[in-house]
């Protein structure tokens, strides 16, 4: 026949089923309507004339056409959607439905509410997303997302109970100094006495009315109680907070009590920045893994009313902390850099310097598109190519020396010529560590800046305001691999 299915259509004739005795695929016309058997690739076997087949349909259990209880029915794929289904459904059962049925049903959840929806969102919505991984939630390598609402109070409660069931407890935490020239790692454990914790977070002005700042800190081991000697391990200066508070929305408590895992808000006038590590004294550690990453984009500062100048530097110099933006001061002088991953920082800082510190600037291009922190093994080498650049040298807030760049091409020029200059895309948000910009080790930000300085008894300068006085002995090197 020349109009036979195997003639027409070969690619069905490997889904002919033993079934269908002695009528083959070279006897029957491929548009005929006699239903036949057919076994799919898949497995299942049905029924189906050759017209249909020839017409593109497939195995009715795989697209849902057909429900078969045990193979493609709900409550076989997806039973935590089928524990939802409601007794107000009667006689209909989960077993009797597809996943891809858009019939509308009865839903009741955890939460006692019921609900009418398509049988077919419901599995959306459940595939659309991965299966739930405890392991890989802990590791930080997955989110639950919930959907709620809090005006309408709906879902909250779900949050909340989240909250309670999937935070984990506190974990040990590593701290890497050096001590003597060799480095000295140290597992800070939740249920150590020492008090230590990290500045994961500063917030400017969340009282208007008080112009306060709050350093959130996340502790890490042993016990708060008000009153307590606290030390910042990067300037080695004692910290003394008016006041410490937790939060909870808008209300603020004042904080009696707190243990590990515990976060509480110090209220400090400066001299705390994010990363920071905080202990009370009794312990040398330092916290890492808040790193600062190079900017892409750069805007120059231009303050439209000089009297205001005051005020610009003072919210250059908390912004910067706080991490909304990297301001960078040229070493030659000239007008404050903003440095950003995207434009919607400029404009987050521009509207906070309008509002919050009564500075209306305008922002302006600028030529530099990048920048690396730099770092030498001798004081000599780093001079040798800041003499060389002078007009790309800058400082950040955390007086880091950073070459800036016009082009791409700059930093490979640059370590060709000078080849012991060490370029970091990376910066510890507390300006102790870099990252290599071609993954070496991490390096301590001693070896640059500060050695250049070491020769003096100290060296202080201004940043926005605030002054910042250097000791002539190396900070302590850290780890960025916690």
């Amino acid at each position: 026949m020349d109009n036979s299915l195997s003639s027409k259509k070969p690619e069905l004739v490997s889904e002919w089923s033993t079934r269908n005795g002695s009528l083959t695929p070279d006897n029957i016309s491929y548009g005929s309507n006699k239903p036949v058997w057919w076994k799919g690739h898949c497995g299942h076997e049905w029924q189906a004339s050759p017209k249909s087949r020839s017409s593109g349909e497939n195995c009715p259990i795989c697209s849902g056409a057909r429900v078969v209880e045990g193979i493609n029915d709900i409550s076989t794929l997806y039973p935590q959607i089928a524990a939802e289904w409601s007794p107000k459904n009667g006689e209909l059962k989960p077993t009797m439905v597809s996943v891809g049925s858009h019939k509308k049903v009865i839903w009741v959840g955890s939460c006692g509410h019921e609900w009418t929806a398509a049988i077919d969102s419901m599995e959306l919505a459940t595939g659309a997303s991965p299966a739930w991984d405890m392991e890989a939630f802990l590791a930080g390598k997955q989110t639950p997302v919930f959907f709620g609402s809090g005006v309408n109070n709906f879902g909250v409660m779900e949050v909340l109970d989240a909250l309670v069931d999937l935070a984990p407890s506190p974990k040990q935490r590593i701290s890497s100094t050096v001590v003597n020239r060799q480095p000295v790692v140290t597992e800070v454990k939740p249920e150590d006495k020492a008090f230590s914790g990290v500045v994961f977070k500063v917030q400017a002005n969340m009282d208007a009315n008080h112009r306060d700042r709050i350093a959130f800190v996340r502790m890490a081991s042993g016990k708060y109680t008000p009153g307590m000697k606290l030390k910042v391990m990067r300037t080695a200066k004692e910290l003394r907070p008016t006041s410490v508070v937790t939060f909870m929305s808008q209300r603020r408590e004042a904080v009696e009590e707190a243990y590990a895992g515990d976060i509480v808000g110090f209220t400090t006038h400066g001299g705390v920045q994010l990363g920071d590590t905080i202990t009370d004294g009794s312990v040398n550690l330092q916290f890492t893994g808040l790193p600062f990453f190079a900017p892409e984009m750069f805007m120059t500062v231009v303050l439209k009313n000089p009297l205001r100048t005051k005020q610009l530097q003072q919210g250059l110099a908390q912004l910067g902390e706080e991490g909304a933006i990297q301001v960078f001061r040229p070493e030659m002088g000239g007008n404050m850099l903003l440095g950003a991953i995207g434009q919607l920082q400029f404009e987050v800082v521009q509207h906070r310097l309008k509002g919050e510190y009564d500075a209306d600037i305008r922002l302006e291009g600028s030529q530099y598109t990048g920048a690396r922190w730099i770092t030498a093994d001798t004081p000599k080498e780093l001079q040798e190519f800041v003499n060389a650049y002078p007009q790309r040298m800058a400082r950040d807030a955390a007086d880091t020396l950073a070459y800036l760049t016009t082009s791409q091409y700059d930093v490979r020029l640059a370590q060709e010529r000078f080849p012991k200059i060490h370029f970091h895309p990376l910066r510890e948000h507390a300006g102790l560590a870099l990252q290599n910009s071609h993954g070496n080790r991490p390096t301590s930000s001693h070896c640059g800046p500060l050695v250049l300085e070491r020769s003096r008894t100290e060296r202080t300068s201004s940043i926005g305001g605030i002054s910042i006085t250097q000791p002539a002995r190396p900070l302590p090197r850290i780890s960025m691999n916690d």
